[in-house]
């Protein structure tokens, strides 16, 4: 939603980054989703990431109906997420 290309910052600033604040948002960019449910291709992102493991990473969604919920999904997905 910022406008920006995550992937290019990641690739040009890799070294720069010691936690990571995730979000998703729906195509046009118009509001936040789940993770895994938009635009964003978490896999190859944090693929890029050297020691992910020992990174911190805060999941934001704002706006959702049942915030309890939309954060057990974002949980789920992350756990499942391999790359």
């Amino acid at each position: 939603m910022g406008g920006g290309d995550p992937m290019k910052y990641l690739r040009e600033h890799n070294d720069r980054f010691w936690s990571f604040h995730l979000k998703d948002v729906v195509a046009d960019n118009s509001r936040d989703t789940e993770l895994g449910a938009g635009t964003v291709d978490f896999r190859a992102m944090l693929a890029m990431v050297g020691d992910i493991d020992k990174k911190p990473c805060v999941v934001e969604h704002e706006g959702s109906p049942e915030p309890m919920e939309s954060a057990r999904r974002n949980l789920r997905y992350m756990r499942a997420l391999r790359f």
